[in-house]
């Protein structure tokens, strides 16, 4: 994949400019890992759609699939961003190439307010049916609420994938009162 260029008379903030300037010269050059270093810094000072989209082509050329996924989706949303219109049907089949690398997954169950974990990152509530991309393979799933025992499994996903997982949470046995009548066990009288 090539960096698309960027002109100068669209007002980038100076430091972004330069980062991203740079970037796309070592893109050219085939230096993938050289010009993430400063597509991330133009990321960091300037969270701006077009720097966003820069370092998320830069991540998918280097095959770095989540993160790529994750810049080129903040990019691609927005709608007022004039460097991302122009360029909006090539980040979108980036974003398609991305996405074919990964597995999405659909989390739903029950209880609705049970918080959900996917591969160490906090998903949202079950009640949300929330949806993750993942890389392939091994994924640890967890959900936890108050009242209900925990929900804890590895699953393993693959590219391409589109994956829903149903969690059922099941109360937690109520514990005996410590003053409640406890149950008499029968005796045989002879």
């Amino acid at each position: 994949m090539t960096a698309v260029s960027v002109p100068q008379s669209w007002g980038a903030s100076g430091h972004e400019e330069i980062f991203i300037r740079k970037g796309v010269e070592l893109r050219k050059k085939g230096k993938n890992a050289e010009a993430l270093a400063e597509f991330e810094k133009a990321f960091e000072v300037a969270h701006t759609p077009r720097a966003a989209a820069q370092l998320g082509l830069c991540e998918q050329a280097l095959e770095k699939w989540l993160s790529a996924h994750l810049h080129l989706s903040v990019a691609l949303a927005s709608e007022s961003d004039s460097w991302v219109s122009q360029h909006r049907e090539t980040l979108n089949k980036s974003l398609a190439d991305v996405a074919s690398h990964l597995a999405r997954v659909e989390v739903k169950g029950t209880p609705a307010d049970a918080m959900v974990n996917v591969g160490g990152d906090v998903l949202g509530r079950l009640g949300d049916s929330p949806v993750v991309q993942v890389a392939p393979g091994p994924t640890q799933l967890t959900a936890t609420a108050n009242g209900y025992v925990p929900f804890k499994e590895t699953r393993t996903f693959a590219a391409g994938e589109t994956a829903v997982v149903n969690i059922q949470l099941a109360h937690v046995a109520a514990a005996p009162a410590e003053n409640a009548p406890q149950p008499v066990a029968a005796t045989d009288v002879s």
